[in-house]
């Protein structure tokens, strides 16, 4: 029970950037034609990068694995403590008035923010690797998560009319120092 809760709060974290991507995704699409078509296909594409990303990271964390397993916890911990201070960074940035749009009608910028918002997966899916964990289960919860996520995102921006930046990522950043810091305690202190 406490890997399911472990894992489903990883996924939490990790979909805080994709929720803060498809708020103004769905303020957006409502003002395109197909909104519906346009918001499924942003909601699909960020779920799938996400478990990807994290499938990804894992092969490549399983490939050096052997090599750094006396410190693998380690090297979660930090990993995980590196992806949460970017994304609270990100949350506590002062908003920028000339950031760019994005046209959500181009499949080439949905690419793009799908895979910005996966990057932080990557590390996970390293972070799973070096810990031993098999990858199929956090995969398809971290896909679930994700999707569920979007989708909330989306409606939330169907709903309101003007986008100001929400500090979501803060959020995400302290769940994921959270579950590092579970991970040191568990491999240092408990261990003894």
């Amino acid at each position: 029970m406490m890997y399911f809760i472990e894992l489903f709060l990883i996924a939490v974290g990790l979909s805080m950037d994709t929720l803060t991507v498809c708020i103004p995704a769905g303020i957006v699409t409502n003002k395109m034609l197909q909104p519906h078509r346009m918001k499924l296909k942003l909601i699909i594409l960020m779920a799938f990068m996400q478990a990807f990303m994290t499938f990804a990271g894992w092969l490549m964390g399983s490939s050096f694995h052997s090599i750094i397993k006396d410190f693998d916890h380690w090297v979660a911990a930090i990993l995980l403590f590196i992806i949460a201070g970017g994304m609270i960074y990100e949350g506590l940035k002062k908003d920028n008035k000339n950031e760019k749009k994005f046209n959500f009608h181009s499949n080439k910028t949905l690419l793009i923010l799908a895979f910005a918002t996966s990057i932080d997966a990557l590390a996970v899916g390293i972070s799973f690797a070096l810990l031993d964990m098999s990858i199929w289960f956090p995969v398809v919860i971290i896909g679930i998560v994700t999707f569920l996520f979007a989708y909330l995102g989306v409606q939330i921006g169907s709903k309101i009319k003007d986008f100001k930046r929400f500090k979501i990522e803060i959020l995400g950043g302290i769940i994921l120092i959270i579950v590092a810091i579970k991970i040191l305690i568990e491999h240092t202190v408990c261990a003894m």
